[in-house]
């Protein structure tokens, strides 16, 4: 529209320009077609075609856009309810700071079709259903956005371990970093996490078996891995002599690392099993 208001100004400006030269001669002008003619001077001739130009020009324009009206109108619509949706989420983790999850859920979840930025919402609706122990919901929730955005997967599923630790739903939050570990082995929130879990459960050797992989990744820092390290040969001795299994205990001691074995801390709790065992060594 703008530069057709120019291409009018300008045409104006023209005839004006024309009309001022051809001031005391405004020339002369025939149409002739058959029988029929038209006689008119130049200047008004120039004026008529001008004219005619601009009312053409006036009438594609005026067609295009009709002819983009639904189109036009679609993208409004689209634009409108990518407001809301926009709107929708504000309110709705507005409702989740405040602990308001049945709002915040029921805000969240509005446009969410809509809403460019789902994900944080799908985040946000699983923590909304997981405070109000909605496990079977929250879990839904995690599965829709990994349908919707497959290129998150860990995230979504790093985000559904960690709930599902915070519930003490161990088991499940096992299987679901195992899962994990198949798209990504040394993932380093899969492995915080993993250790996490054997700790709870009290695996002590699959949280040994682990220890390589949290080393390699650099998952802790150093002074928390080497108290993991030992921390772990202790539970896993303390299991066998509290099985009065001291053959067994002995065996994996020898089997340590060197460091290990020469650690101060360990060979006294090593030392001190077997003495409670009735070992004089």
């Amino acid at each position: 529209m703008y530069k057709l208001f120019i291409l009018s100004i300008l045409t104006l400006l023209g005839m004006v320009y024309v009309s001022l030269i051809a001031k005391n001669d405004p020339g002369y002008a025939l149409i002739s077609y058959g029988n029929w003619s038209v006689e008119m001077t130049l200047v008004l001739l120039i004026a008529m075609v001008a004219a005619a130009v601009l009312v053409f020009l006036l009438a594609v324009y005026l067609l295009l856009k009709l002819l983009d009206l639904p189109f036009n109108l679609g993208h409004w619509r689209l634009q409108r309810k990518t407001h809301q949706a926009y709107q929708y989420a504000v309110k709705g983790f507005i409702k989740l700071a405040e602990g308001q999850y049945k709002q915040a859920q029921r805000l969240l979840g509005r446009e969410l079709d809509k809403n460019e930025m789902a994900l944080a919402n799908y985040f946000a609706l699983a923590k909304a259903a997981h405070q109000q122990q909605q496990y079977d919901t929250r879990d839904e929730y995690i599965k829709q956005a990994v349908l919707r955005y497959p290129q998150a997967e860990i995230a979504c599923n790093l985000e559904l371990a960690q709930l599902q630790i915070d519930a003490r739903q161990y088991q499940d939050a096992l299987i679901t970093l195992l899962h994990l570990r198949t798209i990504d082995a040394r993932h380093k929130r899969v492995l915080q996490l993993l250790q996490q879990v054997y700790q709870h459960t009290q695996a002590w050797k699959d949280l040994q078996a682990l220890l390589g992989d949290l080393r390699h990744s650099r998952a802790l820092g150093v002074q928390q891995q080497e108290q993991l390290e030992i921390s772990v040969v202790q539970q896993v001795l303390s299991d066998f002599a509290e099985k009065q299994d001291f053959t067994q205990m002995q065996a994996y001691w020898q089997g340590l690392e060197r460091n290990l074995k020469r650690h101060p801390e360990l060979v006294c709790h090593y030392a001190e099993l077997l003495y409670q065992g009735g070992f004089d060594q």
